[in-house]
């Protein structure tokens, strides 16, 4: 039997099972995240699906979930840095109790807002591959002034 290799940087999961993964993680009683949180991560996860993973900063996410004014400022109000360590443990604690079995996981890893994945193959069930970021469909032409770093993959 032959291995199955990694997915490539710069690829990751299939859409569908990714935003499946989000509806059992948002459904569940053991992620215990506020509304806020919970649409911060939907917002962050179909931003990537739709291709818009460099446009996720502090910025949009304050605009676009928190609903905070265009003149926002990142450097002096710290909400989307600290709801995102909140949200960071919501879903550790999610994926150590009821989702500890789910094929996929949903990150969003720190020195950024762009959330990661990483599925199991079904060759090898007990290994995951390294994360990856979404796969960008489309590039966003001036659709905001929003920018991110790509994810160096890491285990």
């Amino acid at each position: 039997m032959t291995e199955e290799t990694p997915p490539a940087q710069g690829w990751a999961l299939d859409d569908r099972a990714v935003r499946t993964q989000l509806e059992r993680i948002l459904a569940s009683d053991h992620f215990d995240a506020s509304d806020r949180n919970r649409r911060f991560l939907r917002y962050v996860v179909e931003e990537c699906l739709d291709g818009r993973a460099q446009q996720i900063k502090a910025y949009c996410i304050a605009v676009s979930v928190f609903n905070r004014e265009p003149s926002f400022d990142p450097q002096s109000d710290p909400i989307v840095r600290l709801e995102a360590g909140r949200l960071r443990r919501s879903l550790e604690h999610y994926y150590l109790t009821a989702g500890r079995e789910d094929p996929i996981r949903i990150v969003v890893p720190k020195g950024g807002y762009a959330p990661a994945s990483s599925g199991c193959t079904t060759i090898r069930p007990l290994l995951c591959p390294t994360l990856v970021p979404f796969r960008r469909r489309t590039q966003c032409a001036g659709r905001s002034p929003c920018a991110s770093p790509g994810w160096p993959p890491s285990c």
